[in-house]
């Protein structure tokens, strides 16, 4: 009796010293994962930005479109952007810029002329995207940014029917709008527009706008639409050679931002 419970003892000895070491192989596995290699050079180029969210400085939501320039050594060059804040609308502006500093985990910060931090921010698919998130105080602001590829843009570059998508706050409704639909650009007109809405929770079923005024596109891939009238109605920025673009409406009163891709449709 007494043997075998000294074989019992040891073969629990064994169970317990064996369960002790997975314990310990499993917590020594490495958490981190160090072939990020990212660095400022990483982000070099021209790349579109939208940027959305809420700025308590001006009292309520903003939402800005625009390109920057980073030039691949830690420094930027110059931004191009336009903007709603709170509904006050503010046209194509040309500004300086500071610096950056990406890490290697891909991880970074941007930052002023005077070197103090704006924003943080994340850099994705090798330096072809990034995510930022702004940093100055009463500020809840993501953006996301996308490098401009290829050659200059002109308005043959929106050429087809568009699927798009559009979200923001509308002041004239009463709060949030959501909006998707489809739209025809060729040769700087706008054709056929069918859309459909919610207006702050009221709904407006599929509608159609035969046309809808004109458009321009700047070689540096930013434009603006325009009513029949000759009244600016959105601010655009096009990506990916014409497949795709960002927009903002520059009415008084809305805050929205609009995203549009080419529907590849063969005949």
């Amino acid at each position: 009796m007494q043997g075998r419970l000294t074989l019992v003892t040891l073969f629990s000895v064994v169970i317990v010293v064996t369960a002790l070491c997975h314990t310990q192989k499993v917590h020594a596995m490495p958490v981190h994962d160090h072939d990020h290699r990212c660095s400022d050079a990483s982000l070099k180029g021209t790349y579109a930005f939208r940027r959305t969210g809420v700025n308590n400085v001006v009292g309520g939501p903003i939402a800005e479109i625009g390109i920057d320039v980073f030039n691949g050594d830690g420094t930027r060059g110059f931004i191009r952007s336009t903007r709603s804040s709170n509904g006050e609308i503010r046209d194509w502006t040309d500004s300086s810029s500071g610096t950056y500093r990406v890490h290697a985990d891909c991880t970074g910060s941007f930052f002023n002329a005077e070197g103090r931090r704006t924003n943080n921010l994340v850099v994705l698919d090798g330096g072809k995207r990034f995510f930022v998130l702004s940093v100055a105080p009463d500020t809840i602001t993501t953006e996301e940014g996308e490098r401009l590829e290829g050659e200059d843009c002109s308005v043959a570059s929106l050429n087809g029917t568009y699927a798009f998508r559009r979200t923001g706050v509308n002041i004239d409704v009463g709060g949030p709008i959501a909006q998707i639909g489809i739209a025809f650009y060729k040769d700087g007109m706008r054709g056929l527009i069918r859309t459909t809405r919610s207006g702050n929770g009221e709904i407006r079923p599929w509608t159609d706008y035969p046309t809808n005024g004109s458009y321009t596109i700047n070689p540096d891939c930013t434009g603006s639409l325009f009513y029949e009238d000759g009244g600016t109605a959105n601010n655009l920025v096009v990506l990916d050679g014409g497949k795709r673009f960002f927009l903002l409406s520059v009415l008084p009163g809305t805050i929205t931002t609009e995203e549009g891709q080419r529907l590849d449709v063969e005949d």
